[in-house]
């Protein structure tokens, strides 16, 4: 039986490599199909535009700075898994606040495209 994949690493321009705990999200995002029911059965799909992203916990250490976090914008994000795969997410920012709880930083990357570098 082959090895279960996980996001190994995440490296933000202007910050480094963040330390993250386990459980981040990578959504392509783009056009995605969404069923539509009609009269007890489908009636078929419509697409929605959701946008790309990159969810994760940071853990805070000395060094990280929340202000710097905070202020991105524009920046190319790379997300890399232990299988070996890694993306780019194109003119990303941090959306909403960022909120430092105990060591712990919740993050969501928002950006224009998620770009595969290498399956």
């Amino acid at each position: 039986m082959g090895a279960v994949t996980s996001v190994k690493y995440i490296d933000v321009p202007g910050i480094g490599r963040l330390d993250i705990r386990e459980g981040a999200k990578v959504m392509l995002g783009g056009l995605v199909s969404q069923a539509e029911a009609g009269d007890g059965s489908l009636a078929g799909t419509s697409d929605k535009f959701e946008i790309p992203s990159i969810e994760c916990t940071a853990i805070h250490k000395p060094g990280l700075s929340l202000v710097k976090l905070s202020q991105l914008k524009g920046v190319n994000v790379t997300v890399q898994s232990s299988a070996g795969s890694a993306w780019v997410l194109q003119e990303a920012a941090i959306e909403g606040g960022v909120e430092l709880t105990g060591a712990d930083i919740p993050l969501r990357f928002v950006g224009t495209r998620l770009d595969e570098l290498k399956a």
